[in-house]
């Protein structure tokens, strides 16, 4: 990885999160930023710069959709998480990259190189 690489990712298990952030920066990712609601990952999309996200798709409640829509009009690469199937997705987000849980790092790390790569 290359210097400033900053991740978001949105996961409302504290231990998920944890999990994947330290996965993340043992893979040389700058900043792992952690946020569990979608109302904070909004907020702090208004003021951080992020080089990725990888977002769990329901959010005690929520959804992580609007998330999305924000990451993809920006060009911000991004892939979804889910204990389900996903297919609660929108038409428009069902192209983007799911992976399931229990979460396969190894993939993980393959898809979101992918992803970054092909928007650099």
């Amino acid at each position: 990885m290359t210097r400033d690489r900053r991740i978001l990712v949105v996961e409302d298990e504290p231990l998920i999160a944890m999990d994947i952030e330290a996965e993340l920066t043992s893979r040389g990712w700058e900043a792992v930023i952690c946020v569990g609601t979608a109302s904070a990952a909004l907020k702090l999309l208004d003021t951080e710069e992020i080089t990725a996200a990888v977002l769990d798709i329901n959010l005690r409640g929520s959804k992580s959709f609007q998330i999305a829509d924000v990451l993809e009009r920006r060009n911000i690469p991004f892939l979804f998480l889910s204990g389900d199937s996903g297919e609660s997705r929108p038409d428009d987000l069902k192209g983007r990259p799911l992976l399931s849980k229990p979460i396969n790092y190894q993939h993980l790390h393959t898809v979101l190189d992918h992803e970054v790569n092909k928007r650099t």
